[in-house]
């Protein structure tokens, strides 16, 4: 089954410099769905993930111990996230979610990694 977040980022040239993206600051994105442990268990593989989230996010943090987040201006529920590698401290990957705003659960979460 193809990624339709991949097509739509690839269509749309979401990953362009031209795109419109602009920071987004936790009132911004207010609106984004409620996840459970399980959730975030199904969405990431395992366990394991989810024990190095607190490590992930340290390596993560800005300065002002936040992360920078972005949000498309013209198109409301796409945020894009610049990642460093695990394994790699000299690669990033951009990642891209789409969420349909106040749901609960996974169901309205599409995800692309790049």
């Amino acid at each position: 089954m193809p990624n339709s977040l991949k097509l739509r980022v690839e269509e749309e040239k979401l990953d362009s410099r031209v795109a419109k993206w602009t920071k987004a600051d936790s009132s911004i994105i207010a609106d984004f769905p409620i996840l459970t442990e399980v959730d975030l268990k199904s969405i990431t593989l395992g366990v394991y993930q989810i024990r190095m989230a607190k490590y992930y996010c340290i390596q993560h943090l800005d300065e002002n111990s936040s992360y920078t987040i972005f949000i498309h201006v013209e198109k409301p529920g796409l945020l894009r996230a610049r990642i460093q590698s695990r394994y790699s401290k000299s690669n990033d990957h951009l990642v891209w979610i789409q969420y349909v705003p106040n749901e609960i659960g996974i169901g309205g979460l599409r995800w692309y990694c790049r």
